[in-house]
């Protein structure tokens, strides 16, 4: 593990690192040395992410075989899931249905908003 320390005018931070140089965890102290805040991480053996820990609470990460996120839960409820199309577009979450150009280049649409582009793929509006 790899440990790295900024110092601040109020504090200082520390930053936690895993042998394969993956963010473990971020927590920042006081001058006086009292932890103020953290978020620290726990990864899988692909190195994905499969937990976020916060001083509220914890959120738990689930992939599919192709690494894609389909899950956020916290307390065991989720908060949040994903599928994915046959391309690995993403589908559905759970505010609605995305939908993508008829090239499958751009996002048309997220399900609340939906996006606009110029001729050269700008992005130049959102409804």
């Amino acid at each position: 593990m790899t440990v790295l320390k900024k110092t601040k005018p109020n504090g200082y931070s520390t930053f936690d690192f895993t042998n394969s140089g993956l963010t473990y965890q971020i927590s920042n102290y006081s001058s006086a040395n009292v932890l103020k805040s953290f978020v620290g991480y726990s990864y899988d053996q692909s190195n994905l992410p499969t937990q976020k820990r916060l001083p509220a609470g914890n959120l738990d990460y689930e992939h599919d075989l192709n690494s894609q996120l389909t899950q956020v839960l916290t307390g065991g409820s989720t908060l949040e899931s994903y599928t994915y199309d046959n391309l690995g577009d993403k589908i559905t979450d759970v505010l609605g249905a995305y939908t993508y150009d008829s090239t499958k280049q751009r996002l048309a649409s997220n399900g609340v908003f939906n996006l606009f582009y110029d001729n050269n793929g700008n992005l130049i509006n959102i409804h």
